[in-house]
């Protein structure tokens, strides 16, 4: 199948099936003789487990260790089981942040208000207090400090980190920018 067709049966974009291929995430496609990719059906899965895995959390360096384990069809090495390891205790983390969440947003609805005069807002409690979990998750200036593979973040001249909509999830377009006379 073209790379349209297994971007649409996986649900992304033809530019995500490129960068995964370009990522070794997936195997390169052979080539028609017009040249185009010609992939098969399989790799629809592949992609879609890819795209899963990044919204549960995972990185694509985990992601490539557990493609490369399952391609081999071998058990999983100490590396990757370690990673695995971290992982399932990061996932219990996360767990019991949304069972302190979900609790939170359910009192919010008994209640009808968000602030009584006695006790701050149940979810500003719940994702707010610092004792509620054991041990935070480091910040992502501390990931990419020990991360040396990670991309440098682009900084204006005045040292500051430099913020794009994109950055944020949202598409950036003529009208959100400011002009300055």
């Amino acid at each position: 199948m073209r790379i349209g067709e297994l971007a649409r049966r996986a649900g992304v974009r033809v530019v995500t099936i490129r960068f995964y291929e370009s990522e070794g995430l997936l195997p390169a496609a052979s080539r028609s003789d017009n040249g185009y990719r010609d992939f098969p059906s399989s790799m629809a899965t592949r992609v879609r487990f890819i795209r899963r895995g990044q919204e549960l959390g995972f990185t694509l360096a985990e992601l490539r260790e557990f493609l490369a384990a399952s391609d081999l069809r071998a058990p999983l090495d100490g590396e990757v089981r370690a990673h695995a390891r971290r992982k399932l205790a990061d996932l219990d983390l996360r767990i019991g942040d949304l069972g302190r969440v979900r609790a939170a947003l359910e009192t919010l609805l008994r209640r009808r208000r968000c602030a009584l005069p006695e006790a701050a807002c149940p979810i500003v409690a719940a994702l707010g207090d610092d004792r509620a979990r054991p041990s935070a998750r480091p910040m992502a200036s501390a990931k990419r400090a020990a991360d040396p593979s990670a991309k440098p973040r682009k900084t204006k001249r005045n040292g500051s980190v430099a913020s794009s909509s994109r950055s944020l999830g949202r598409p950036s377009s003529p009208r959100t920018r400011s002009t300055r006379a």
